[in-house]
């Protein structure tokens, strides 16, 4: 019987296979993605279809290049931009994430948001919330992210959570 697993999973399966589960190289890749998505430019060039794959390649090359990326991960990039499937790149990295939090048995939190917005008596309510609604031993990471109006963006595992005033009026001006 074939096995029905939403596709960003087996592209994130197909990471491992290529770094040989070596995590300098895995954590490589997650390093990659969060300079991506803290570059709204970067973003935008690399998940909208305004840019060519050729134009859209050449840009992650030189990035790659740029940052000492290993050709692993280059490699793999540049086959998701060949194949049209960079779109895939959060899943793939939250189901990485989540198949080593399942390993070392602890979920990893990302919590991003002005500096302002993460102080201490904040993260505390933060990570009482979520350990008390998601039963979950997690391990929290906090990213002062200065292009954040006000408040923060948590993620863990397939959960995103935005309460920002840059989403809620990017979704107002949507709305109308």
């Amino acid at each position: 019987m074939i096995e029905l697993r939403p596709i960003h999973h087996r592209y994130a399966d197909a990471l491992y296979e290529i770094c040989e589960n070596d995590l300098s190289l895995l954590n490589q890749f997650l390093m990659f993605v969060d300079l991506l998505e803290k570059n709204e430019a970067l973003s935008d060039l690399m998940y909208l279809d305004i840019f060519s794959i050729t134009e859209r390649k050449e840009v992650l090359i030189e990035l790659c290049r740029q940052i000492s990326l290993p050709k692993k991960i280059e490699y793999y990039l540049t086959f998701l931009v060949a194949e049209n499937r960079f779109y895939l790149i959060p899943g793939i990295r939250n189901y990485i994430i989540e198949k080593q939090d399942a390993k070392a048995s602890v979920a990893k939190a990302i919590i991003r948001g002005q500096a302002e917005t993460l102080k201490d008596d904040i993260r505390v309510k933060i990570e009482d919330y979520l350990k008390k609604n998601y039963n979950l031993n997690l391990d929290f990471q906090y990213i002062a992210d200065p292009g954040m109006v006000a408040g923060f963006v948590v993620e863990m595992k397939d959960l995103r959570l935005e309460i920002s005033v840059k989403e809620q009026i990017e979704y107002h001006l949507k709305i109308k």
